[in-house]
């Protein structure tokens, strides 16, 4: 198999498909893209996250959706090839996990998972540094950890759902 180098991650085609100018260029600005009909991107380091609103018909039954809203995020490359190792003594895992902990991460946890994983950048948790950065996420928000996982009754053999 021939796979090249480098894989353009954005470009520009003309209305027949033919690429146009330098790959990954962000700007059309020249007379080159003059006959630019589309971009084209395939960003490989994106979480993309999507909220759907549930429609209920009469019954009460779902529907149907509606999107609500959208947001994508990334994650650090090394980090994320430590985890699928399990570098350091960690247990080693998929990367599809490690892709969503990297992601969903905040700076401060990124931080020290990049610490504990062995990497050359980052700082232990409740360092000086992790204290000052102060953002927070589902992994190191204590609050919004015991609301988000707090089961309020559990289900017994029978119940309906």
């Amino acid at each position: 198999m021939n796979i090249p180098d480098h894989i353009p991650i954005l470009w520009y085609e003309d209305k027949d498909g033919n690429f146009l100018g330098e790959p990954n260029l962000q700007v059309p600005d020249s007379n080159e893209f003059k006959d630019a009909h589309v971009q084209i991107s395939e960003f490989p380091f994106q979480l993309r996250t999507t909220y759907l609103e549930l429609i209920r018909d009469a019954y009460g039954k779902v529907g149907s959706s509606k999107k609500m809203m959208e947001g994508e995020s990334s994650w650090s490359d090394d980090l994320v090839c430590a985890m699928i190792r399990g570098d350091k003594g960690h247990q080693p895992m998929t990367a599809s996990r490690a892709i969503q902990i990297a992601a969903k991460a905040c700076e401060r946890c990124m931080n020290s998972l990049a610490h504990e994983y062995g990497l050359t950048w980052g700082y232990p948790e409740y360092s000086p540094e992790w204290q000052k950065c102060r953002t927070s996420c589902q992994w190191c928000d204590e609050t919004q950890n015991k609301k988000k996982f707090e089961i309020p009754y559990k289900l017994k053999v029978g119940d309906k759902l």
